[in-house]
């Protein structure tokens, strides 16, 4: 049995308002994955969405009345959810068994928290690796080093330039600013 799709801002469903797919736009939709065999990953084959190398499919619905033209985005792994096995409850992800963001195979994907995507994604390795954390010693020194550039403290500490910029910022807990010399 398929469901209604509904729609979404950036792939998480809104309340307020639900097109339904019209039969054209279904059709464009299911045309873009290329559906294998039932164990293979579905791979969506259009446009993407994403951070860094995780880019999800991404299906974007334009209609227009009169002047005005609406729009909506969608993640297509969630389409593929909703179509399959209904509605997502709110504050719900849907994850890839597959580690695949582009499979749209529906037996690939399942609900989770953010918190257990979070776990799912960091117990199959899929996370930058934090091995080092760093003493409140090491982000006081990181503070206080002024004239050494960020690049090459990110290297010594093998950590981010990113986290090199928020500790100078004194945006880390532990950080103790700079005393004014009189």
């Amino acid at each position: 049995m398929t469901h209604p799709i509904t729609a979404s801002s950036y792939g998480m469903p809104t309340a307020d308002y639900r097109p339904q797919f019209t039969e054209q736009e279904s059709a464009r939709f299911w045309a873009k994955i290329d559906r294998k065999g039932p164990n293979d990953c579905w791979l969506w084959t259009a446009s993407a969405q994403g951070r860094r190398s995780v880019h999800h499919g991404r299906f974007v619905i334009r209609r227009r009345d009169g002047h005005r033209v609406s729009q909506w985005h969608f993640l297509a792994h969630r389409v593929v959810w909703e179509r399959t096995y209904g509605t997502i409850p709110a504050g719900m992800c849907v994850c890839h068994h597959c580690d695949i963001p582009r499979c749209c195979n529906p037996a690939h994907l399942f609900l989770g928290t953010q918190a257990e995507n979070v776990r799912d994604a960091a117990l199959k390795g899929r996370m930058a690796p934090n091995t080092r954390k760093l003493t409140l010693d090491q982000r006081q020194s990181i503070y206080d080093a002024v004239n050494e550039r960020g690049a090459a403290i990110a290297k010594r500490y093998n950590v981010s330039a990113a986290t090199i910029y928020e500790i100078r910022k004194g945006r880390f807990a532990g950080c103790v600013r700079r005393q004014m010399v009189a």
